[in-house]
């Protein structure tokens, strides 16, 4: 199941990132044959697996399409963290995926006052880090950002 896979790829990828330690390239082969097969996944799942690939650096094109598709039309769900953690993910990887940026423009554009203070910026960083123009985006997070500066003088 989705979250079983995710907390496997989630537990690798910690002892991996902490240890300096690799796995065996076909453990994660395993893994990604058997995500491919899931058709389940929730926002938690899909920001999970994609912040455990992105904190060892393992790039999996087909895994982050699938995730893509999977996503789009679950974005409304998503809370700010899971999204902003998703797309870093893919801007950390440069995994560009037009279609992913466009649907999440349109969120966080619709969800624009409810998220916390890191999430935006590190959305804006990802579509910025990944060349994905959306003007509307930059345009409606201006005032939002200098509120949020605001707070820190």
């Amino acid at each position: 199941n989705a979250k079983n896979l995710a907390a496997v790829a989630f537990a690798i990828s910690t002892i991996c990132s902490k240890s300096n330690m690799s796995v065996d390239p076909t453990i994660w082969q395993n893994i990604e044959q058997n995500l491919l097969q899931t058709n389940t996944f929730g926002p938690r799942e899909i920001s999970g697996i994609t912040a455990s690939y992105a904190r060892i650096n393992r790039r999996a094109p087909k895994l982050f399409n699938h995730f893509a598709c999977k996503a789009i039309p679950k974005l409304d769900a998503f809370r700010g963290e899971d999204l902003s953690v998703m797309l870093s993910s893919y801007a950390k990887l440069a995994h560009i995926s037009p279609n992913l940026l466009d649907a999440s423009s349109r969120i966080i554009i619709e969800k624009l006052g409810d998220f916390k203070d890191q999430e935006l910026p590190t959305m804006l960083w990802a579509f910025a880090k990944l060349r994905h123009r959306s003007p509307d985006v930059f345009t409606a997070a201006v005032p939002h950002t200098i509120r949020c500066l605001q707070y820190l003088e």
